[in-house]
């Protein structure tokens, strides 16, 4: 909704951060964001016994977002 300019949206950063770097939404009351790393988790039932797709899936998922690539600031 707010990409349509309906309304003001609170959201992580790797909700937003791509539409605020290509100008599509403007940072709000920067003075107050209040600092915390919100995380990304990912979820698999057992370590001991994973399958070799879901732990290439793993080492892929840590690897692509390690560095953030939607970081506003």
């Amino acid at each position: 909704m707010a990409l349509s300019g309906a309304g003001v949206v609170k959201l992580a950063d790797f909700h937003i951060g791509l539409d605020v770097k290509a100008g599509a939404l403007v940072p709000l009351l920067e003075e107050f964001k209040s600092g915390i790393i919100e995380p990304v988790y990912l979820l698999h039932s057992d370590r001991k016994h994973l399958s070799p797709r879901i732990r290439v899936f793993i080492e892929f998922f840590q690897e692509k977002w390690r560095n953030n690539p939607w970081k506003v600031s």
